[in-house]
């Protein structure tokens, strides 16, 4: 892979990841939130924020290539939004009667997906 593509990778990881936060945070908060779903709304906050503390590190390592701690970053990251992901569609299978609610979980969702597709991506851009 070239130094752009692997920059392009990089660049477009970096916008899922913060669309996927900006998502997460429009979701309810805790305190007025379903309680059946509050601590998974938890979780999911918890975990894009660990993706956007994360990304830093990663704009730092990725320009350097391929690294075990740029690898492990990746791992991580991925794991992340597959949980958030996961986690998305089991609030949204306890929130049917809140359409509303239900849609943004579906957004937050897919956007996890996208961002979990942009970290293959980089990872193969490494390779």
């Amino acid at each position: 892979m070239t130094a752009t593509q692997e920059g392009e990778a990089l660049a477009s990881l970096a916008t899922e990841i913060r669309a996927l936060a900006s998502m997460v945070a429009e979701l309810p908060q805790p305190s007025v939130a379903p309680p059946a779903i509050v601590e998974d709304l938890t979780v999911i906050d918890s975990q894009a924020r660990n993706a956007l503390g994360a990304l830093k590190r990663l704009q730092e390592l990725a320009p350097h290539g391929a690294s075990a701690e740029l690898d492990t970053l990746l791992h991580r990251m991925n794991n992340f939004f597959t949980g958030i992901a996961s986690l998305a569609t089991l609030c949204r299978d306890d929130v049917r009667g809140a359409p509303a609610l239900s849609a943004r979980l579906v957004e937050v969702e897919l956007q996890a997906r996208r961002a979990a597709h942009c970290v293959r991506e980089l990872a193969r851009t490494q390779r």
